[in-house]
């Protein structure tokens, strides 16, 4: 199977795209660190709801509303960014690739509701980072082939007749069905299969580049037994829900327990850039901003990345489905703080349960050693 994965790695390796994509998410680095960080700040002291602001009732420090236009900047547009530098790179006319995959990517997402509102804003974000990245290497192949003049209006026709498809998508609910059913559908298991198989489709979408606004909140179930725990000693009705299992263990710090990728790559790299890109990820990383470390570590369409994201998630389902099935682990009733690290979530779930953290960090341990030999192959491949 490793052989298998490595034939993969090596053809996407030879293409000229995958090449161009890596240096795109190299050049991109800095402006989502930079979002990362703006958002963190504000998670933590600078907005109403900060979450260290309201654990020590802090008031010295004003609502910054600038560090929002930070995160818009970088963040929440990073996809234009994917598409320019993309473009740039494929293109053999670097300044007409730029101008035309900027204007072709605008044509492609602009889709206005009656207010003016860009329904399909979030394709600027992470979400729209594979969708970038095709454009703008679409678009600098397509000048490559034909020029700017014929070119152009290909492309220019091309971006209206696919932007009025998706204007139908959307707004007969497709596009935007597909990621509230994912989000559903994970957010109602109350079976360890089901949840077992939605975790690995929600990692497969976050590994495309497609995952990264699904949400798994504190929902209807953990609310049933959180009511039912109160009024019955302690029992509950659903052991298996997406936060007492997957947010609260599995999915530490991140999809695929990505923290524990980021630890392993500080331990095991060779390079000393990336050494020093996972430190500088790794902070963002534990307060749940995953796009740095996504990004810094090329997770993006690594098939060896994907493998040791699935392992290691389904290594913390079948390690907590087990405890809680022999009544060894009690189930985490209590809801997340606004803005807490997930690596906390069991803790505060379990009242400052001190046990609860250790399992934590020993299933953390656990996925380093997981990832660990899909890192040193990474790393002896391009060493």
């Amino acid at each position: 199977m490793l052989s298998n994965l490595l034939d993969i790695d090596d053809w996407l390796k030879k293409h000229v795209f995958v090449r161009n994509m890596n240096q795109t998410l190299d050049q991109l680095f800095p402006i989502v660190l930079i979002g990362a960080v703006s958002a963190l700040l504000q998670k933590l002291f600078f907005s109403r709801e900060a979450y260290l602001r309201e654990i020590f009732h802090l008031k010295i420090f004003p609502t910054m509303y600038f560090l929002q236009n930070i995160t818009d900047l970088t963040l929440a547009t990073v996809a234009l960014y994917a598409t320019v530098l993309m473009a740039y790179y494929t293109a053999q006319n670097k300044g007409a690739g730029v101008v035309v995959s900027m204007m072709v990517f605008y044509f492609l997402t602009y889709q206005p509701d009656e207010h003016g509102v860009n329904l399909a804003g979030r394709a600027y974000g992470m979400n729209g980072l594979l969708l970038g990245l095709v454009c703008g290497y679409f678009v600098a192949q397509m000048l490559n082939l034909y020029g700017l003049r014929k070119g152009g209006g290909l492309l220019f026709l091309s971006a209206i007749a696919l932007n009025f498809l998706a204007g139908w998508l959307i707004y007969n609910g497709y596009v935007e069905l597909f990621f509230t059913d994912v989000q559903q559908r994970l957010n109602n298991q109350t079976n360890i299969g089901g949840l077992f198989i939605w975790s690995q489709v929600l990692l497969l979408l976050t590994w495309l580049g497609l995952g990264h606004n699904i949400v798994l909140n504190y929902n209807q179930f953990d609310y049933q037994n959180l009511h039912y725990a109160l009024q019955h000693n302690g029992k509950v009705r659903y052991p298996v829900s997406s936060y007492t299992i997957l947010n609260q263990y599995a999915n530490l710090a991140g999809v695929g327990a990505i923290v524990a990728l980021v630890i392993c790559v500080i331990i095991c790299s060779y390079s000393k850039a990336r050494r020093r890109r996972a430190r500088l990820a790794l902070l963002p990383t534990i307060f749940n901003q995953t796009s740095v470390a996504f990004i810094a570590l090329n997770y993006f369409l690594n098939p060896l990345y994907l493998i040791g994201g699935a392992l290691a998630t389904s290594f913390n389902i079948l390690v907590v489905y087990g405890l809680l099935s022999l009544n060894i682990l009690p189930v985490g009733l209590y809801p997340p703080l606004k803005g807490a690290p997930s690596l906390f979530y069991a803790f505060i779930a379990n009242r400052g349960a001190w046990g609860i953290l250790l399992l934590v960090i020993c299933l953390l341990f656990c996925d380093i050693l997981i990832y660990m030999p899909f890192v040193k192959v990474v790393e002896s491949r391009e060493k």
